[in-house]
């Protein structure tokens, strides 16, 4: 995921990556989808909708896909992590707070 942060953010860009640590699960791909604006605790704030999926048949039935919400500003900070996993079903992490020098979007 980190690795992720460092990429241009250009809604409709699309990545494909050989980088996981299992090859078996590759290519990871990266989709840039668009900014907009969500609710935290911490406020609203601006964020770059990002969707990742990679393969991963025993886990996910084939393919996990997970989108990450990064603020749109310098530190591309995770506010919003989505993902469906099969026995748990969908898990949705947001942001509480920060305490970095970022300042917020």
């Amino acid at each position: 995921m980190y690795f992720i942060r460092t990429l241009p953010m250009t809604p409709g860009a699309t990545y494909s990556f050989d980088r996981h640590f299992d090859a078996a699960r590759n290519p990871t791909t990266v989709k840039v989808i668009r900014r907009e604006i969500i609710p935290t605790p911490m406020g609203e704030l601006r964020v770059i909708l990002v969707e990742m999926r990679v393969r991963d048949p025993r886990h996910f039935k084939g393919e996990g896909v997970i989108r990450i919400h990064l603020t749109d500003d310098e530190c591309r900070l995770p506010a919003r992590i989505e993902s469906t996993m099969p026995i748990v079903g969908t898990a949705v992490l947001t942001i509480a707070s920060q305490n970095t020098r970022c300042k917020k979007s």
